[in-house]
């Protein structure tokens, strides 16, 4: 009996690691595909849905490619962002490092891995669900 509820626990585990694994699959292939590829299989998809007629598939395929190359913009201006964002609190850290005795920079690593392990168990909590 516990011998079945490990095997079928471990069975699920292994369902959700798939899972898992393939929506990773999907962003990842998401991130490859350029602004006329994203914006082509989005306009397919609803020339499917909507049953479009060519005039309009077209009209709607320029805005899609218009969207998709602004979002790309937009992302990569995030990643800059992000990258200055951290340079600046890595910049900060080393000022204030600089003010501090031996046994007070102890202190702040001590808590600064406590705060990354509550971060990773939240993050562990949020995917559970």
């Amino acid at each position: 009996m516990k011998k079945a509820a490990i095997i079928a626990i471990a069975l699920m585990f292994g369902a959700f690691n798939g899972f898992a694994q393939e929506r990773k699959t999907e962003d990842k292939k998401r991130t490859e595909l350029s602004p006329e590829q994203r914006a082509e299989k989005k306009t397919q998809k609803l020339t499917e849905v909507l049953a479009l007629d060519e005039k309009q598939a077209a009209k709607i395929k320029e805005i899609n490619l218009e969207h998709a190359k602004k979002m790309e913009d937009l992302h990569k201006e995030m990643k800059e962002l992000k990258a200055k964002v951290k340079e600046e609190k890595q910049a900060t850290h080393a000022k204030i490092e600089k003010e501090l005795t031996d046994e007070q920079k102890q202190i702040m690593k001590e808590k600064e891995e406590e705060r990354k392990k509550k971060r990773a168990e939240k993050k562990k909590d949020c995917c559970r669900k």
